[in-house]
């Protein structure tokens, strides 16, 4: 492209607005990753062709001549081993029992319909779950019944910075905002990694959340949010719920059944961790008297006032932000 060949055009985004959607395909390779990608970009393709308006979509997929089916040395690139297939055996066999890779919910009712149904079953059958709420323009708008929701059935939730669950007076003490301490830190190791992830807003910030997103992908990963856009870097996700979050989370309400022992335990787990990681963040700053970025962010949240306004850049300003301004509920 671009650089004078003969016979080839620009094919990302021809049809503009006469389709619904449009996704450029990256290069084919037979990893595992990869094809985890096809197959969550399948069911996320056959969602656009009926919702939110039905109609066509445009997939543009690349390949590399010959076109033709024809035999590939070991060393070309498109070669497949035996022992790449047997990597990705997994993805290649996709979900038990023929099951969708993304199972994706549209909204019809509000209360009482199957995402609502989805979402209690799968918190009433998890032992360990978790929820991660990202950065959200509109979680102000859900936090409180998500906080609900997760005192309800004792999860921990991991609130990041700019979700609108973090820094709040009334957050409830299942939200934690020391997620990437406890993240990056041998609690899992020790009790288990989650069964169940409930993630809302954007993909995690910091590199510690993101690794323990990819190391849970036996877990089922369900997604919540009004809009058809999936968060999914690792495409790990089963289920994607496109609804109103704060509706669905006070409906599931009614449906959960009391967590037992060891959900408790679970949740005392995280918030004993937590209180240990800001001890030990505070211990660390006293014994470190410079300037620094962690004793910036760890002062700040302990100057501000409650209803003011914090405006922060992006790349490590906000993931210092996220982990070492992360005792303060204001």
């Amino acid at each position: 492209h671009d650089c004078g060949a003969s016979q080839v055009m620009q094919q990302a985004g021809m049809y503009g607005d006469h389709v619904r959607w449009h996704h450029q395909v990256a290069q084919p390779e037979a990893t595992p990753h990869k094809l985890a990608y096809l197959r969550s970009l399948a069911a996320r393709t056959l969602l656009r062709t009926r919702f939110p308006q039905p109609g066509p979509v445009h997939i543009d997929l690349p390949f590399r001549k010959p076109l033709e089916p024809m035999q590939v040395a070991a060393e070309h690139p498109d070669h497949v081993s035996a022992s790449t297939l047997a990597q990705a055996d997994k993805v290649v066999r996709g979900r038990p029992d023929g099951a969708p890779w993304v199972r994706i919910h549209i909204p019809n009712s509000v209360a009482g319909d199957e995402s609502t149904g989805r979402l209690a079953g799968l918190i009433n059958r998890s032992r360990r779950p978790l929820i991660i709420a990202g950065a959200d323009s509109t979680g102000s708008t859900y936090r409180e019944a998500l906080s609900i929701l997760a005192e309800r059935a004792a999860i921990p939730v991991f609130a990041e910075p700019a979700s609108g669950l973090r820094h709040w007076s009334n957050r409830g003490k299942t939200v934690i905002g020391a997620g990437d301490l406890i993240a990056g830190s041998a609690l899992y190791a020790r009790h288990g990694l989650p069964d169940l992830v409930i993630r809302t807003g954007s993909a995690p910030l910091t590199w510690a959340m993101q690794t323990l997103l990819s190391n849970c992908r036996d877990a089922v990963h369900l997604t919540v949010g009004a809009t058809a856009t999936l968060v999914d870097l690792d495409h790990v996700v089963q289920e994607q719920l496109i609804t109103d979050p704060a509706a669905l989370f006070f409906a599931s309400q009614r449906r959960l059944t009391p967590p037992d022992s060891d959900r408790q335990a679970w949740l005392q787990t995280h918030l004993h961790a937590a209180g240990l990681a800001v001890a030990a963040l505070d211990e660390s700053l006293q014994e470190i008297p410079e300037f620094s970025a962690p004793r910036m962010w760890h002062t700040l949240g302990a100057l501000l006032p409650d209803g003011c306004g914090l405006y922060f850049s992006s790349s490590m300003l906000v993931r210092h932000l996220d982990t070492f301004m992360c005792a303060h509920d204001r």
